[in-house]
């Protein structure tokens, strides 16, 4: 490596106008790391991708810049490569949450000396999709299963709640059969609600699409589910939002689930923060969505926030980190939201950071004319 940081002849050679030239060119604008590694661990050079994401190599060892470490890694692939001469690919995930595709090939320079070429590919982005994609599919098997044993149960309840009614009408109305019967139906019509989310998210209906204007639903649904609360939402929209091809109702529904969420992480009371924003979807974009227009929502909280840990599970069904409770704990609310947002052609996410709250973001189509059913 040179003073201006980029990659200098490694192969003893004058430099000319000729390839020499253009391979140091193309190595240095890689969209990749690559390096030649000493067996002491130091950096012999590096190109200018490693430079700009993990600082000047120079007088650093691989372990104190890779791993911030004092010490070399107990089973450390680089010395395996050294040992064996056998070529290696790893993963590796940085101490910022980045994943690298590694391949470590072993190097003889123009002096005989052996070193290590390592080549560090950042699949992070690629990660995400394939972890989304095995999500899906689980959510899909999930909802098969959730979904036959959801009717079977709603037919069986649809008949106990029939013969209650049938015996509330025939007993006397102040008695204490009464006031058990009263009881009971009350529990059933709470258990036909939740099976009724259980069959919205195994399949539900398919999104009637219409042109909605997403700044006034999400005004009205938040301010309706948070109110007679100790929150206070605070709203934030770009100019000229486009509006959303969504189903006025199942988006409702979303909206009101991550207000619940949102308040049930502030139990003292606090401020969420909710906006929306045109964005287009590129090609590049390293996303799990067709390109295109998209309106962008978050809704934003400054709660305990959510372990690093279980932020890939929130969205599976019964996945809790509440107390269980009333009206708490069930685990379908975000479920649900997943699942209608993946039926809109939308993505779902959340980031999360604990004692610094939680954000979800939404992306949803933009409206492009017509109603599709």
């Amino acid at each position: 490596m040179n003073e201006t940081g980029g990659v200098e002849n490694i192969f003893g050679v004058e430099n000319s106008k000729g390839g020499h030239e253009i391979l140091f060119s193309i190595i240095d604008h890689l969209p990749a790391f690559l390096y030649l590694q000493e067996k002491d661990y130091s950096i012999r050079l590096a190109n200018r991708y490693f430079i700009e994401r993990f600082g000047d190599h120079r007088d650093k060892t691989c372990y104190q810049i890779f791993h911030r470490s004092e010490k070399p890694c107990e089973k450390c692939p680089t010395s395996w490569v050294f040992n064996t001469k056998i070529p290696y690919k790893h993963e590796w995930k940085t101490p910022d949450g980045d994943i690298y595709q590694i391949y470590d090939r072993p190097f003889t320079d123009n002096q005989g000396n052996e070193l290590v070429m390592k080549l560090g590919v950042d699949i992070t982005g690629r990660k995400k999709i394939e972890e989304e994609n095995i999500r899906l599919r689980n959510l899909e098997s999930i909802g098969i299963l959730t979904g036959g044993i959801a009717h079977d149960f709603n037919n069986i309840l649809t008949s106990i709640l029939g013969n209650i009614s049938l015996a509330k009408m025939i007993s006397h109305q102040e008695g204490r059969i009464s006031t058990l019967l009263s009881e009971a139906e009350k529990s059933s019509l709470q258990a036909r609600d939740l099976i009724l989310r259980l069959i919205a998210f195994a399949d539900g209906s398919r999104p009637y699409k219409t042109k909605v204007p997403i700044k006034g639903l999400l005004k009205e649904m938040t301010e309706f589910t948070l109110d007679n609360s100790n929150i206070r939402p605070e709203f934030s929209f770009s100019d000229n939002l486009w509006p959303v091809d969504a189903d006025v109702e199942q988006i409702s529904q979303v909206i009101c689930n991550l207000a619940i969420n949102a308040r049930e992480s502030l139990p003292n009371g606090g401020t969420i923060r909710i906006g929306a924003e045109n964005h287009v979807v590129r090609p590049e974009h390293v996303i799990p969505l067709n390109a295109g227009r998209y309106i962008r929502i978050y809704f934003k909280d400054h709660g305990a926030g959510i372990k690093k840990e279980h932020i890939p599970k929130i969205f599976d069904p019964y996945f809790t980190t509440k107390n269980m409770g009333h009206q708490k704990g069930t685990g379908l609310g975000l479920a649900v939201c997943h699942s209608i947002i993946k039926k809109h052609g939308g993505y779902i996410t959340a980031e999360s950071e604990e004692g610094a709250g939680t954000t979800f973001y939404i992306y949803l189509p933009a409206f492009s004319g017509g109603v599709v059913k």
